[in-house]
């Protein structure tokens, strides 16, 4: 369960974290196939239908922090 919540949390904020997170959040793409392996039962009940990402403005507040803050 905590798994799916943690992919979803990142799937949710991933536009945030490319706007103000490490340069490198910018290469990830959550739907590129890689060979050979799955997503986990956890990840598909949380993330449901892949979502169109679009970019959104850089904000004061850190949502993915908060959200991982939240769960622990």
């Amino acid at each position: 369960d905590y798994v799916g919540r943690f992919a979803n949390i990142i799937h949710e904020n991933l536009e945030w974290l490319q706007v103000n997170g490490h340069p490198k959040w910018n290469l990830v793409d959550l739907n590129y196939p890689l060979k050979g392996w799955q997503q986990y039962d956890c990840v598909q009940k949380y993330l449901g239908k892949k979502k169109t990402l679009q970019r959104r403005k850089p904000a004061a507040i850190n949502p993915v922090l908060d959200a991982i803050k939240s769960m622990m």
